[in-house]
């Protein structure tokens, strides 16, 4: 956002002003975008810059430093590194009638990524002669446009279609279709239907598919109801994102006679399925008939979970036109996550039409789902399923053996296994390989040391491009070859041969047409993982893989990965062993590491067969804890196979031996006194990520969720100088519980006084919450599972006043923690101290991202009130804003949350407290970094913007995405005992909710009377010092200058606006003092030359009035004589 400040203008004299009113053009400036090269004017030339490869080449072509001997040509470049797992369409087509291929990506020319745009590139008869036609814009306007682009082709003329969304206006999913097949010609781009009655935003995230109907309604007017016509389906994420879930929009083009139409859709406004979490809308066409299916996730929240789902139509979506709907049309389950099958899709598919007209569809899933926790692995395996075979197992992702260390680039946007692209094979060439199913995609790592140590030097790892085959169309699988085999360990800057993304054509003849990008340093520009420096123009190369032997090695799968066991005795597991090859799997032994005497193999141990397609074979084995010491004891099942390489699979078994101290393992529940709503754990989380358990409550006639996800944290500097900070929060889980979590309900009869603070819980009935845990990092320092011991017992409480006589405001609930030294810890934790306990300084505090309520986006604002110990954020209202331009920034709602520190001490501010952009410091990981909330924990600077990444608005700060990071205490050596008591909640005003005011009074009162009922006693001057947006009213109307008169001067002012003229910053706000309303005398919400006029007859009193100034917004001071 811009700087919105006041600033003290020298006024022109009217005269010059109205002068000005000749130049009636809007003088305000815009730095010129700075482009590559011009646009070239003619549609099918070709852009000749440095990074393009269009020269007719001698076989091999060079491509860069790659060493793929299948790397083919060069498709062109770009700065823009991300492709996201679950929105990456397409990317390259190819047509086995002309044999015409072509590629198309966003290309983003400078590593400050402006202007994102779609290009392609073009091969005839996929050769590099006669000339490619590289680097063709999708559209010559190049006004900011691009998303996640693909590519389709209609199976009849021949011609390939370019979609993709527009980020920037026009906002929306449009589609460029060749004039000639071949030609590259792109007539103008088109729109398409992408939204839906009840939703204001366009579509996002589309895909495409080139297909064809009967023509049974005579779209193309020749009379005819049994010819032919093609088709494109679209299918896109509705773009509202204002949390989730959100379904999906359908829309069809059709060619009448050149012209391509919608019949059955108007007003841009498209079909919906049921609503989703997962931005992962994927259309598939059949070229043999006219099939069309729409594949997409639903998210079941009676069963926590997110399955896909696809509906088919076997006349090119006509059935579903007539009916004007997708809802009376049966889906088809493809997974059946749920509570009786924990597990999630990735959101990462794709589909595609095999020879027989029968669908295929390949997705990733998350090797560990846990549905209590939400928490989900970075490890993910491919499955691929068939209306024959159904789910069948392709790729196995779990890479056990990977150290934590080998980071996968993306954050949570890539996985271990990334973009399970399906070609079939036309049996053209070929005839023997007719409906072989060829799957290419990238992986990050993998079990072997050269796979995860394959990183560049900022420890990010390179991906590489696999494939398998199957040959018996889905049920079993080759073993995966590595396409790119270009591994580049410690690579720097601009050397590496990483992968961004890959994506190959549906249909194979022979050869897989593959397009990719090659990642000149890995980490990821676009999702912050590098800085602009470090961006890399990275080539998108066209590689062809010509098919020889398909091998068949088998290697075995197993379920689960590892195995954490507290028997109190003896236990019994079992492993499934699968078998996902194209040839029987035989096991020739299953041996122990160690030959632990505490482990025995019940079954396997001499080894087995599963046949081909064969079904799973269990492992059993017990563990038995008698006479052993507490402590946690490893061993590993390795089995060993007949393949050539003998390949070796370990499966970790740990078991944790706990005499003295009890191994608690993780859990939540819910506190509800029937005002709200929070659910507390005994990891140090809250709210987790539960939408009715975030203190959720009732706001009117709203049932509203306020925090999204919340945790204590300890930030600390190891013994080896990594910085890190123990939390359970945004899937991070480091902390661990050293109790069970008890909730019972109490009365106190007399006041007890909380030690080592002023506070003083008075008598009443409660429901309390008690636990204790502590920080928790396994492997850190090399010490195994559970890692060493961070020296400190976080000992914990939650009161809840009860109904229906509370003690306090029923929407706050009291959090007393003593943050004791323990040393050393459970008899089953290892001793290893993290840190020295001598010379080292640890911070506690809190990290909450709260989403108030608001009828919109969590777009919040948020204040940290120094000298009251409180962090405030409030929700807003997009009913009423003030309009910017290029931005707005809407009202605040009344609505609030806050977190505040109860002092143990005269003064009642914590150690340090802030507003936190999410944006810049959750979006990034999907979570916080350690040194980053160390560095927030460790800052005692009140610049109240430094860490919002927001502007001063006026007093406050400028509303975004934030969440608060408020460090209860700091805590030097020699440590002890310390008493942390906070209030945390939620308060609101349901009759005048609109502009803050009112709420703000419930805020100040509600925590002046909660401090008084704790025997804190008052603060001085509270409700100044909150700075909660009080009162409502800024002032009057048409005060343009905020002089509290109306004069010349205002209309001085209002003409400067109307005008942009310079002298203030930021233009053109600045003339009426930062609002809108203040410039807008007749009420309009805009300020025009009107504005002027009116402003002029009310300070003259000419006749034709009234005309004073209309009161509204912020701007709600009425006029009076």
């Amino acid at each position: 956002m811009k700087v919105i400040q006041r600033y003290v203008v020298s006024w022109l004299s009217l005269s010059l002003l109205f002068a000005a009113v000749s130049n009636s053009a809007n003088t305000r400036n815009k730095t010129p975008i700075r482009e590559e090269k011009s646009v070239p004017t003619e549609k099918n030339s070709v852009e000749q810059s440095p990074d393009i490869a269009g020269q007719p080449q001698i076989q091999p072509p060079t491509v860069l430093d790659e060493t793929s001997p299948n790397n083919f040509d060069t498709a062109g470049f770009s700065y823009y590194d991300l492709n996201s797992t679950p929105r990456n369409p397409r990317q390259i087509a190819f047509d086995p009638a002309t044999r015409n291929s072509a590629i198309v990506w966003a290309k983003s020319p400078y590593a400050t990524l402006a202007t994102r745009n779609v290009f392609a590139s073009l091969w005839i008869n996929s050769k590099t002669w006669p000339e490619p036609l590289c680097n063709i814009p999708m559209s010559p306007s190049l006004s900011g446009r691009g998303g996640f682009a693909g590519i389709t082709c209609l199976p009849r003329s021949r011609r390939f279609i370019l979609y993709a969304h527009h980020p920037e206006a026009p906002r929306g999913v449009f589609l460029a279709a060749e004039e000639t097949p071949g030609g590259f010609d792109w007539e103008d781009e088109f729109p398409t239907p992408d939204s839906a009655a009840g939703h204001t935003e366009p579509g996002m995230w589309p895909t495409a598919a080139g297909g064809f109907l009967i023509d049974t309604e005579d779209y193309d007017g020749d009379g005819s109801s049994t010819d032919t016509i093609e088709v494109i389906h679209i299918f896109s994420h509705n773009g509202d994102l204002t949390g989730v879930p959100h379904p999906h929009v359908y829309a069809r083009a059709v060619d009448s006679m050149g012209a391509w139409i919608f019949p059955g859709f108007s007003a841009g406004l498209g079909m919906l399925t049921e609503a989703s979490n997962k931005p992962t809308p994927t259309v598939v066409t059949s070229k043999k008939s006219p099939k069309v299916a729409l594949i997409y996730t639903v998210y079941e929240d009676s069963v926590d979970a997110e399955n896909i789902y696809y509906i088919e139509s076997t006349n090119g979506g006509q059935d579903w036109v007539n009916a004007g709907s997708l809802a009376p049309f049966p889906r088809v389950k493809v997974t059946d996550y749920g509570t009786a099958n924990p597990g999630y899709t990735t959101g990462d598919f794709m589909g595609v039409y095999d020879m027989n007209d029968s669908l295929v569809i390949s997705f990733t899933e998350y090797v560990y789902y846990d549905p209590l926790t939400g928490g989900w692995s970075q490890e993910a395996n491919i499955y691929v399923w068939t209306k024959q075979w159904g789910k069948r197992k392709a790729v196995d992702g779990n890479f056990d053996q990977m150290p934590a260390q080998a980071e996968i680039p993306g954050g949570t946007r890539r996985l271990t296994l990334n973009w399970p692209h399906i070609a079939v094979h036309d049996g053209i060439w070929n005839p023997s390989r007719l409906n072989y199913y060829l799957m290419t995609y990238v992986q990050y790592g993998g079990n072997s040391q050269s796979e995860w140590s394959n990183t560049a030097d900022n420890g990010f790892l390179n991906g590489e491009i696999y494939l398998v085959a199957s040959t018996n169309r889905g049920k079993t699988w080759s073993n995966p070859i590595n396409l790119t085999n270009s591994r580049t360990p410690g690579c720097t800057l601009g050397t590496c041969s990483g992968v961004s993304f890959a994506s190959c054509a549906e249909v194979c003849n022979d050869t897989v047409h593959i397009a990719y990008m090659s990642d000149l340093y890995a980490g990821s520009l676009v999702y912050g993982e590098n800085t602009t420096s470090q961006g890399t123009n990275n080539p998108v190369i066209y590689m062809k893989y010509p098919l020889g032997f398909i091998d068949c090695f088998p290697v075995p799968s197993f379920l689960p990965s590892e195995f954490i066991l507290n028997p109190e005795g003896t236990r019994t597991e079992t492993l499934w062993v699968y078998n996902l090859i194209c040839a029987d799997l035989v096991v020739d032994s299953i041996r122990l590491a160690q030959n632990s005497p505490w482990i025995t193999i019940d079954s396997g141990v001499n080894g087995f067969t599963i046949p081909e397609g064969g079904p799973d074979f269990p492992v059993i084995f017990t563990v038995n804890d008698a006479g052993l010491s507490d402590g946690v004891y490893v061993d590993t099942l390795k089995m060993y196979t007949q393949s050539p390489n003998s390949p070796v699979v370990r499966i970790v078994v740990r078991m944790v031996v706990d005499n003295v101290t009890p191994y608690i393992t993780p859990s939540w529940k819910d506190l509800d006194n029937g005002v709200i709503r929070l659910r507390v754990s005994n990891v140090g989380n809250i709210g987790h990520q539960n939408s009715e358990a975030g203190f959720y409550r009732i706001i009117g006639n709203d049932t509203t969720n306020n925090l999204f996800d919340g945790t204590t944290f300890m930030a600390v500097v190891m013994s080896n100088g990594d910085t890190v900070a123990g939390r359970w929060i945004f899937g991070s889980q480091h902390m661990w519980p050293l109790d069970t979590l008890l909730v019972f309900d109490t009365t106190l009869s007399s006041t007890l006084q909380k030690p080592g603070s002023k506070v003083k819980i008075p008598p009443g009935d409660y429901q309390v919450a008690r636990t204790a845990y502590a920080s928790f990092f396994p492997f850190a320092l090399g010490v195994e599972y559970p890692g060493p011991w961070f020296g400190f017992r976080i000992n914990e409480e939650w009161w809840l006043p009860r109904m229906p006589d509370p003690i306090w405001n029923p929407s706050f609930v009291l959090n007393c923690q003593t943050i004791e030294p323990m040393n050393p810890g459970p008899s089953w934790w290892p001793t290893t101290q993290a840190f020295d306990p001598n010379a080292t300084t640890v911070y506690f505090g809190k990290g909450l991202d709260w989403d108030v309520y608001g009828n919109s986006d969590p777009i919040n604002f948020g204040w940290a009130a120094y000298g009251t110990g409180l962090v405030w954020q409030e929700g807003s209202d997009t009913t009423y804003y003030e309009d910017y331009g290029d931005y707005i920034i809407p009202y605040p709602n009344g609505f609030y949350a806050f977190a505040a520190h109860l002092d143990s001490s005269d003064n009642p501010d914590p150690y340090s407290m802030h507003i936190v952009s999410n944006e810049r410091f959750i979006y990034p990981a999907a979570d916080y970094v350690d040194g980053e909330l160390y560095q927030m924990a460790a800052d005692t600077d009140t610049n109240q913007i430094k860490y919002a990444d927001s502007l001063r608005y006026f007093g406050v700060i400028a509303p975004a995405d934030f969440n608060t990071v408020l460090t209860s205490v700091k805590m030097t050596p020699p440590f002890s005992p310390t008493a942390v008591v906070s209030l945390v909640g939620v308060v609101g005003d349901s009759n005048h909710s609109i502009f803050g005011w009112w709420g703000c009074n419930i805020l100040n009162s509600t925590y002046d009377s909660i401090r008084n009922v704790l025997g804190l006693g008052g603060i001085e001057s509270l409700s100044e010092k909150l700075n909660c947006w009080y009162p409502d009213c800024i002032g009057r109307p048409g005060d343009a200058n905020e002089s509290n008169t109306y004069s010349l001067a205002d209309a001085i002012a209002i003409l400067n606006y109307v005008f942009s003229k310079t002298g203030c910053n930021p233009l053109p706000l600045c003339w009426v003092s930062g609002y809108v309303c203040r410039g807008d005398w007749n009420g309009s919400g805009t300020i025009t030359l009107g504005d002027v006029v009116q402003c002029v007859n009310f300070i003259f009193d000419k006749p034709g009035g009234p005309w004073y100034p209309v009161a509204y917004g912020l701007c709600c001071i009425p006029y009076g004589p």
